[in-house]
């Protein structure tokens, strides 16, 4: 009897060692999962969204100009192409997603509420409302040739570059102390460039705006491009700022230089 207790005493022991070994192996392999299966889980997402984004737009049918695509990815993702779980390695790091549309005539982007974009280019889109954007961690933003007037949706976020070429855009106070590098205004109706003040830019394009010169006096820009319209006899305000180093995409020293000989404002350089 004693011997059989013995026997099922130990046939308890080695099943609960046998059922933790396999626990423990259990916890690893989830662990060394998660990653894949957290990176399956907004594939999923973002597969899903770029789905019912081609639902809302059915006025077109032809995705061939869109592309996902991330810092380190190995190749574009073909909107018309996007497939299974394999195009998890092509992508390679999701945190780090950028979605083109390009020369797309897509009206409604309200498919792309909650998605975990680091980077989004709309260019010559028929897009006007972006309030979808809202709470979006993007540091990068293009709405080139868009009919976009209200980007009142942008606060909040940590915006480093932002291109508002040829849009309808007005009002540019919700960018006051983001931590933009690159402020692309050119070809839009913005004519008040005080919230950006206090700011560190790295460039400055205002290419064919209302902004008055000496607005720019105290604006903390390395790289400017000086609105169109610009009369000679305000360039002067801009002699005091310290910051600016690069004006119409020529050096600071050549830019004065030339102005003093000729008294005419250089171009802007095309490279």
């Amino acid at each position: 009897m004693t011997e059989n207790t013995n026997k099922s005493n130990l046939i308890v022991r080695a099943l609960k060692l046998a059922f933790r070994r396999w626990y423990v192996i259990l916890i690893l392999v989830l662990i060394c999962a998660s990653p894949m299966i957290l990176k399956a889980y907004h594939f999923r997402k973002i597969k899903l969204a770029i789905m019912q984004l081609k639902k809302d737009n059915p006025q077109f049918s032809d995705w061939g100009k869109g592309f996902l695509t991330t810092g380190n990815s190995r190749e574009n993702l073909d909107l018309d192409k996007i497939g299974g779980l394999s195009y998890l390695y092509t992508l390679g790091d999701l945190g780090d997603l950028e979605l083109i549309l390009k020369d797309i005539p897509v009206i409604d982007i309200s498919a792309l509420k909650g998605a975990v974009l680091k980077r989004l280019m709309l260019s010559n889109t028929k897009v006007t409302d972006i309030s979808s954007l809202r709470g979006m961690p993007l540091n990068t933003l293009h709405l080139i040739n868009c009919q976009v007037k209200d980007i009142s949706a942008l606060e909040g976020m940590q915006l480093t570059e932002i291109n508002l070429k040829n849009t309808l855009v007005r009002d540019i106070g919700v960018l006051k102390g983001m931590p933009l590098e690159i402020i692309i205004l050119q070809y839009t109706k913005v004519d008040d460039i005080s919230p950006l003040l206090g700011m560190s830019i790295g460039n400055l394009a205002l290419t064919d705006t209302k902004i008055k010169i000496c607005s720019l006096k105290e604006i903390s820009c390395k790289s400017l491009v000086l609105p169109a319209a610009s009369k000679d006899a305000d360039i002067e305000c801009l002699r005091s700022n310290k910051v600016l180093r690069i004006i119409n995409g020529w050096g600071i020293e050549k830019f004065w230089t030339a102005y003093d000989k000729t008294g005419e404002i250089l171009e802007l350089r095309k490279y």
